[in-house]
């Protein structure tokens, strides 16, 4: 935003001064001629010219002023109209994001809340069945395993070959 405010601030005054180069210029072309039939000028003239230019000066530097500080108020209220466009998009988008979250919160919980419920049920019914099937084991007659049959005895002395 600085950058912004120098160039304008700096606007009125170069205006005002081309403004009255040009004007200096024109007088200079017309008046020549008026210049060299002209008498030297006296002191008195001299001074009465002086703060003529003076006067002069004093105005454009005011007016160049009023017209910098109204470039300076302009500048200002655009600059706070941005900033309550940028604070009413930034807040209408946080509510926004606000209410979707929310949203997306409601259906992420019935979801689980769902999947919860149905592994559930289905663990139930697993241990349920589990549960029957080892009563159904341990209520069935169990049948006796083979006999391990006994190993051969060695000889004492080893066979050769």
């Amino acid at each position: 935003m600085k950058k912004i405010i120098v160039p304008l601030l700096s606007l009125p005054m170069l205006l005002a001064a081309c403004g009255e180069s040009t004007e200096q210029e024109q007088a200079k072309e017309q008046a020549p001629v008026e210049q060299s039939a002209a008498p030297e000028t006296t002191a008195d003239e001299t001074e009465q010219g002086a703060a003529a230019l003076v006067e002069q000066t004093k105005e454009m530097g005011s007016s160049a002023w009023e017209a910098t500080k109204e470039a300076a108020s302009d500048v200002a209220e655009g600059s706070g109209e941005m900033l309550e466009k940028t604070q009413e998009a930034v807040g209408d988008t946080y509510e926004a994001a606000k209410e979707k979250t929310g949203e997306v919160y409601e259906s992420v919980k019935e979801g689980t809340s769902e999947a919860y419920e149905a592994t559930k049920e289905k663990a139930g019914e697993m241990y349920e069945s589990a549960k029957e099937k080892g009563a159904e084991l341990l209520n069935e007659e169990q049948p006796e395993a083979p006999a391990v049959p006994e190993a051969p005895e060695m000889p004492a002395e080893p066979t050769k070959i």
